[in-house]
């Protein structure tokens, strides 16, 4: 057993627009799975990519346009998505701060 200090984790800027703070990783012990929290600047998100996991992705403030393959959705805050495996994945924020959750 492990316990994280995840106020003590700082965040990065991954790309422009987006920066993300890494809960559970290899990093610190993870095997398994990988949490992690982005904010996003409106307009900024995250490109296409494929998983080799399944991935949650769940709008805590505001609301995030998610393609998944060739299907569209916009969540708002409180709501989650399941993204199954294999699928092509892409989202943009409307104005929102998110936690996504994935395995490795």
């Amino acid at each position: 057993m492990q316990i994280v200090d995840v106020n003590g984790q700082p965040s990065e800027e991954w790309r422009a627009g987006v920066r993300t703070r890494m809960k559970a990783s290899a990093a610190n012990s993870a095997t398994q799975l990988c949490l992690f929290e982005q904010w996003c600047d409106s307009g900024h998100g995250a490109p296409s990519h494929l998983h080799a996991v399944e991935e949650i992705l769940c709008v805590r403030d505001g609301q995030a346009d998610v393609w998944i393959d060739d299907k569209h959705v916009t969540l708002t805050s409180g709501q989650l998505i399941i993204v199954d495996i294999p699928a092509c994945m892409h989202l943009k924020d409307v104005g929102w701060q998110v936690g996504r959750e994935g395995g490795n």
